[in-house]
């Protein structure tokens, strides 16, 4: 059989590491979110006070960012990243640390604890990605 005869399959999409740090960070938080969402619905305390529009937006649009990183617009992605470590301190972190524990605003230490942990995630994947970019990471390849 002839070399020209062999059906050579496509290279299947590579995906950067820390793309998938940053997608497993998102759904974290949407998680959370929407855990809270369902316990403010049900008349309960969610688990923590977040404005659940103002955050959505937010994920959309790290994950424009995070999108751009994996076609290649690395600068475009380092810049994103960058700015991300600059708000995610000031609306995911320093809130909850100011106000501590309070049983009003969340439904228990743990998830005070968890939007904490979860936001704290998301600083340091971004982080990463502002310093090292989305093409420099090692990649997992999809099968």
């Amino acid at each position: 059989m002839s070399q020209d005869a062999v059906d050579i399959a496509p290279e299947k999409p590579v995906l950067p590491r820390i793309i998938i740090a940053g997608l497993v960070y998102v759904g974290l938080a949407m998680s959370f979110n929407a855990t809270s969402l369902i316990l403010r619905l049900n008349g309960e305390v969610p688990l923590a006070p977040t404005a659940l529009v103002k955050a959505t937006i937010l994920f959309a649009v790290y994950l424009a960012v995070l999108f751009a990183g994996w076609r290649g617009y690395d600068r475009t992605y380092r810049i994103g990243m960058a700015l991300f470590v600059l708000v995610l301190p000031v609306i995911g972190i320093i809130p909850h640390v100011q106000r501590g524990f309070l049983p009003d605003l969340y439904h228990s230490q743990v998830s005070w604890a968890g939007a904490i942990a979860i936001n704290s995630f998301g600083i340091t994947v971004s982080a990463i990605g502002a310093i090292i970019g989305a093409r420099r990471t090692s990649t997992v390849r999809g099968r």
